[in-house]
């Protein structure tokens, strides 16, 4: 009989010798010890029973998850929501008073989770819970409370922190849902930092499909997340190959017809002579002028307001370079509308161009292109093709593609993805005329000029009505590329390419999850779909090569998580700061409450910070500054603060004040001068939020900690005008800043209109979608409740 010595993997018997069939006996033995081993991760008690299908990779990645902080990279449709389940039960387990938190970007992924997670975790359905932003903030405060687990998008938690409204101290898991998106001033950044100062018991879970092609920008996720371990699986992991249905990628070229090819042309003259003043002036020395991107552009326009700003007359010719770059980004966007989506987005950007000439203040730019003859031909081409109603061929290839689709399957479900809503739109029309196909569009909630999004409650409904097939193509923008599972789409058409791998994979992800799918990538010849089609492929290939280096090297990159948090710890005299509620929003906020500053909220008449009892703040951004000596209201502001305050300060922050509105450079040098001799208000310069930040602690620290002088808010009446005080009520309503407050008065004339408009009316006005018209109604008919306490 044969006989085999079993080596080192086998460390407790080594020194045995067993024959074969007795090696296959430890062999099956260890098999079901592994799988009992596994199956109790999903049969432990806070997990329902017979709700998870036993997965083995999923395990695997909770058994890491569990350890530490973890970045978990996971194919779509293999269940990432299901690992922060299993997650999730095992901390609160282990931690029996505390809570889970996890975080998603939009509501309908929260609602999305919600279902999940009650179907997954063996706990009464009232402790799992979705907070929203219609949820008021003492409601939040309760259901948070009384709940185990919650669900929320992270700038209601955001904000929730920064007002002082609830801390994180018994939050045991903090799981970061679309985790690529924790880079900048994302909310993701704020709370996983205020996450590892407060919670006694911290652990962080970052999911995503696609964290992107660049090293650097998946370092800064795993560093802003406090990630030590990444846990990645590919569709060739051979733990999860057989859960994985092929999705077949296509690309299908269409040629633009000779009446298109004719106004790129002109679009391209035009383009190019506004490269060549640009070149003269050497502007163009770093670039390579065939290749220069709307990125190289808005540098370069950047590039030279700050030049602007250092001379206090600036010659001729940077107001020419200016004039050029602006124009340049104007002729730039409409050849991407004419190369990749149609006539009809043309036409209607060309005429925004119209309107936007009219309007006082309005840029050079628009108007010079608008007086060139090329454009006016352009203008004409246009008109003559939108009347014979000649539109993108793109636009007859998606509808053959899903009609070949139907024909082949009744019951089939087909998702559209273009970047541009009038696209959509235009397609849903299209496809409407076609027998057996029922389209509907799906957009985000924000309102767009005429454009109104859809609620929250309108997507949902459109979602489960194209899962039960009363639609069967989902013609969507953006919104419905992340995260949703959207019932069982068998084809996947990008009407444009886009150049980011992360939306790429996105896209592809709708599709191939419970059966094989298909993508098919429409692309017009020789335009900058070519470009953005295989620029997606090469950042698609070097991201995955990125992950498995990082995945092997990742324990060695420093993220501070194996340390203590010193810069954390360190004891602070406490400093009270009283905040204008509008300020909340902004990142400077933000900044000052991870300098451990207490900020409480008031709708403050004056000033956005008051510091003491003689020390108030204004801060305006550089569009903000300017635009207040375009309206006149900058003078007025400055007057009420000094006459209730002994030592006002003004701070702007901004790279540069100059080449930002029409206003020339001696204006702004003039209001500047004003400010310092006729208000004797010194002002403080800021590049970023966060200087911004350090310089207002700066300030009440020394009031506070030094002077022992502390904020006061000044209750006298305040002169203002009738026209400002009917602005200042108007912008205290939910979602409304002093520019629509203006909107609002002068379309509906008084404030008592507006006060009594119905939802309808509001959600007309420019920049007020249904999202804010139905939140002004609630407030404005809220009954008026005390707090208790």
């Amino acid at each position: 009989m044969k006989q085999i010595k079993l080596g080192k993997k086998y460390s407790r018997i080594d020194n045995l010798i067993f024959n074969l069939s007795e090696v296959n006996s430890i062999k099956v033995w260890r098999q079901e010890m592994s799988v009992k081993h596994y199956q109790n991760f999903i049969t432990q008690p806070l997990i329902k029973p017979n709700t998870i299908e036993y997965r083995k990779y999923q395990i695997n990645i909770v058994e890491k998850c569990l350890k530490g902080n973890t970045l978990v990279i996971l194919p779509t449709g293999l269940g990432k929501t299901i690992i922060a389940a299993i997650v999730a039960a095992h901390r609160l387990l282990k931690y029996p008073n505390s809570k889970c938190i996890m975080l998603a970007p939009t509501k309908p992924l929260v609602n999305q989770h919600c279902e999940i997670f009650r179907k997954v975790l063996d706990l009464p359905s009232h402790e799992i819970n979705a907070i929203t932003g219609n949820i008021k903030p003492q409601n939040r405060i309760n259901i948070l409370n009384s709940s185990r687990a919650v669900l929320m998008t992270p700038q209601i938690l955001e904000n929730d922190l920064i007002a002082g409204r609830y801390d994180l101290k018994d939050i045991s898991l903090l799981i970061f849902d679309e985790a690529h998106r924790a880079i900048g001033s994302y909310s993701y950044t704020y709370i996983a930092k205020e996450y590892m100062k407060q919670a006694d018991h911290p652990l962080i879970l970052g999911l995503t499909a696609s964290p992107g092609s660049e090293r650097e920008k998946i370092e800064e996720v795993c560093k802003n997340l406090f990630i030590h371990k990444i846990e990645t699986r590919t569709e060739y992991s051979p733990d999860v190959r057989p859960y994985i249905h092929p999705i077949f990628l296509e690309w299908k070229t269409v040629k633009l017809p000779p009446d298109f090819l004719k106004i790129k042309k002109l679009l391209e003259t035009l383009f190019k002579d506004k490269l060549k003043i640009l070149k003269d002036y050497g502007y163009l020395e770093s670039f390579d002028v065939k290749k220069i991107s709307r990125k190289d552009l808005l540098d370069l326009k950047a590039k030279i307001q700050r030049e602007l700003a250092e001379y206090l007359r600036p010659p001729s010719s940077l107001f020419t370079v200016s004039l050029a770059v602006a124009e340049a980004l104007k002729i730039s966007h409409a050849l991407e509308l004419l190369e990749t989506q149609g006539i009809t987005p043309v036409a209607e950007y060309l005429a925004k161009m119209g309107k936007e000439v009219k309007r006082p203040g309005h840029q050079k730019a628009t108007e010079n292109l608008l007086n060139d003859p090329r454009m006016l031909e352009i203008q004409k081409l246009v008109q003559k093709l939108e009347e014979e109603n000649f539109e993108h061929p793109k636009i007859l290839e998606t509808v053959k593609i899903i009609l070949r689709q139907i024909q082949l399957n009744k019951k089939t479900r087909v998702i559209v993805f273009t970047k541009f809503r009038n696209t959509a739109k235009k397609l849903v029309e299209e496809l409407e005329k076609i027998d057996g196909i029922n389209p509907v569009r799906f957009v985000g909630q924000a309102s767009k000029e005429s454009d109104i999004g859809l609620t929250q409650k309108e997507q949902l409904k459109i979602l489960e009505e194209f899962k039960q097939g009363i639609y069967n193509v989902l013609v969507a923008t953006s919104v419905a590329e992340e995260g949703l599972d959207i019932a069982d789409c068998d084809l996947v058409v990008c009407y444009d390419a886009v150049p980011s791998a992360i939306r790429q994979i996105q896209r592809k992800g709708r599709t191939g999850r419970r059966r094989p799918g298909k993508m098919v990538v429409l692309i017009a010849e020789k335009t900058r779909d070519e470009a953005y089609f295989w620029s997606a492929k090469h950042k698609e290939k070097m991201m995955k090569q990125t992950i498995k280096e990082l995945s092997e090297k990742f324990d060695v990159i420093e993220t501070g998580i194996s340390k203590p948090l010193e810069s954390f710890m360190k004891p602070r005299e406490e400093i009270k700061i009283y905040i204008d509620n509008r300020e909340l929003r902004s990142q400077t906020a933000k900044h000052l409450t991870e300098l451990g500053v207490r900020l409480v909220p008031e709708q403050l008449l004056i000033a956005d910070y008051i510091i003491s009892d003689r020390v108030a703040i204004e801060r305006k951004t550089a569009e903000d500054f300017l635009q207040s000596i375009i309206d006149k209201r900058l003078f007025q502001q400055l007057a009420n603060l000094k006459s209730n305050y002994k030592n006002p300060v003004l701070i702007i922050e901004g790279e540069t004040i100059y080449g930002k509105k029409a206003i020339s450079p001696e204006a702004i040098r003039g209001a500047l001068a004003s400010i310092i001799l006729d208000f004797n208000i010194p002002i403080l310069w800021a590049k970023t939020s966060s200087e911004t930040a350090h310089l207002i602690y700066a300030i009440a620290k020394r009031e506070q900690i030094k002077e022992k002088r502390y904020p006061s808010i000044k209750r006298e009446k305040i002169p203002l005008s009738d026209k400002e005080l009917q602005e200042y009520i108007v912008s205290g309503l939910p979602g409304i800043d002093l520019t629509l407050a203006k909107r609002l008065l002068k379309e509906l004339k008084t404030v008592e209109n507006i006060f009594t408009a119905p939802e309808e009316v509001l959600k007309k006005i420019k920049g007020i979608g249904e999202k804010t018209a139905r939140k002004i109604r609630e407030i404005l008919t809220l009954p008026y409740e005390e707090e208790s306490g």
